[in-house]
């Protein structure tokens, strides 16, 4: 690519009440994952923000070549968690993005959006999420493809764990943690990727953040053949 590649970065809606109580006046506003943008710029890449009202999927997905989910405004530590619901129309971004087979990284809480349940009523995983733990610990990378770019194995902390089977249409198991746990899914025929650590939280060098953005990179640039 002759620029840097355009990555938006979907923003999670805060309501006016929520905004009004931590200074900001009683208006709707949308929140986007500073350590998403920072990461990304610090991996060659240009992050936009994407807003949470009304995104029309084409035109959005005609201006970016890749996108993130980010856990902005859905991941507070661990502990039990009801279940995330993405707006609609985050949905049918997402589903145009794996139509388009734009690349998607989600993140955390950010995967809620890549496996809400389809308006076709398709089988997905489960979208919320248990108590993990924040202390590191060791997860096996089983995707061959992902194993390029983060080896065989990281050690990250799993804040929140994907409640019960996390399989889904054109997803497969990508990490496994020791206990078990599902830790990352890849896409089988588009190229996605969803993981259950933070990367953007991550020290510049870890290798589970940088393997992370840059899959991310790749992906992007063997879909626009660069």
């Amino acid at each position: 690519m002759t620029r840097p590649a355009v990555v938006g970065v979907v923003g999670s809606r805060i309501g006016a009440a929520a905004a009004a109580e931590i200074g900001y006046g009683r208006r709707e506003l949308d929140a986007y994952d500073l350590g998403c943008m920072v990461a990304l710029a610090r991996a060659g890449m240009a992050p936009v923000g994407i807003g949470s009202l009304e995104p029309v999927a084409d035109q959005v997905l005609d201006v970016v070549d890749g996108l993130v989910l980010s856990p902005a405004g859905r991941c507070a530590g661990p502990g039990p968690r009801a279940a995330l619901h993405p707006a609609p129309t985050v949905r049918a971004l997402v589903r145009e993005a794996r139509r388009r087979r734009v690349p998607v990284l989600a993140i955390c809480g950010g995967i809620a959006g890549l496996l809400a349940p389809p308006a076709d009523g398709g089988s997905v995983a489960v979208a919320s999420a248990v108590g993990g733990s924040e202390v590191p610990q060791s997860v096996q990378v089983v995707d061959l493809a992902l194993q390029e770019v983060l080896g065989g194995e990281v050690a990250v902390a799993l804040p929140h764990l994907p409640r019960g089977p996390a399989a889904a249409d054109g997803l497969a198991v990508a990490a496994v943690a020791g206990d078990g746990s599902v830790a990352a899914l890849s896409g089988t025929t588009v190229p996605v990727l969803a993981v259950w650590w933070h990367p953007e939280s991550l020290p510049a060098g870890d290798p589970a953040r940088e393997g992370v953005f840059r899959w991310l990179r790749r992906s992007i640039a063997a879909r626009v053949g660069g």
